[in-house]
């Protein structure tokens, strides 16, 4: 009779899709051990503005009340011209969970909490793996291995897991350009002084601020 164990699953970087990874997998059922190369779990990062399908996972894992506490919710993305014309305004205030702005700071450490300490280690920086019958054992500085059932790389845009496979990449002609302008639209909202509920967020609307009073830029506070 063969019997059934959890199988481990190995994640390199604890930032938020490590994270969050770590966190689905545990609540499915596996052993996810977390890897990050940084002696302290540390909140770094700027604003981020999640939409309903990123909420919706959120809630999931159940951390989307803790989420909302945290944030402030996002009605609609508007974009203008460089001489103000409003060229879009795009409402998403209708799902069945809200779009929201939080600091990716302050999301990474509600995902930290979600999980025990037993399920990370710090202080190890990936270095190779190799493939061991149906096993994959990883390393890390210091001379550590890990054997687990599966290897994911959720180290960055310059991952050093992604590093050891020959991937084929296919450009699909889409292009994003992002930039930030010197001036404000000429459609503006005006912001009371108590309505910011999150510190973090009220501070990056605020460097936005035209003239003497607290109007914002529609633009810049849903993309927050």
């Amino acid at each position: 009779m063969k019997i059934l164990t959890t199988k481990k699953i190995i994640l390199v970087g604890g930032g938020i899709g490590g994270t969050a990874t770590a966190l689905a997998l545990y609540r499915a059922g596996f052993e996810p051990i977390v890897y990050e190369r940084t002696a302290t779990l540390r909140e770094v990062g700027a604003g981020v503005a999640l939409w309903a399908n990123a909420t919706h996972v959120l809630k999931e894992l159940g951390v989307l009340d803790d989420v909302l506490r945290e944030s402030d919710p996002i009605t609609n993305y508007q974009f203008f011209s460089q001489m103000g014309k409003e060229l879009m305004n795009l409402y998403i205030n209708h799902f069945e969970v809200p779009a929201v702005a939080i600091h990716r700071a302050d999301l990474q450490a509600l995902l930290w909490r979600k999980l025990s300490s037993e399920h990370f280690v710090l202080g190890r920086a990936f270095e190779r793996f190799e493939l061991v019958g149906d096993k994959v054992r990883a390393y890390f500085t210091g001379g550590l291995a890990e054997v687990g059932d599966a290897l994911i790389g959720a180290d960055g845009l310059k991952s050093k897991v992604r590093s050891h496979f020959t991937a084929v990449f296919m450009y699909l002609n889409h292009i994003c350009r992002k930039g930030t302008a010197l001036l404000c639209p000429y459609r503006v909202v005006y912001l009371p002084e108590n309505s910011c509920t999150n510190r973090k967020s009220c501070s990056i609307r605020e460097s936005c601020c035209c003239g003497s009073k607290k109007y914002i830029n529609e633009v810049v506070v849903t993309t927050v």
